[in-house]
């Protein structure tokens, strides 16, 4: 399944901050997470965190979100 996937990322928690992060970063030892997509491919990104109000950052993840009128 991971073959036919352009992306798959790991989600983890920071312990020191408030802040889910995803990463598509490939190692060694895991070799399920990355993306085809250059603008993923070994990288982290702040998805969420919580400030005085949960505040996402999908649009890292889909730019179209960027450029959507929601």
């Amino acid at each position: 399944m991971c073959s036919d996937s352009d992306a798959i990322g790991f989600m983890f928690r920071n312990k020191s901050e408030p802040q889910n992060i995803l990463s598509f970063k490939t190692s060694e030892t895991d070799l399920a997470t990355g993306s085809r997509l250059e603008y993923l491919s070994g990288k982290e990104f702040i998805i969420s965190e919580k400030k005085d109000t949960l505040i996402t950052n999908w649009n890292l993840i889909f730019p179209s979100l960027n450029s959507s009128k929601l």
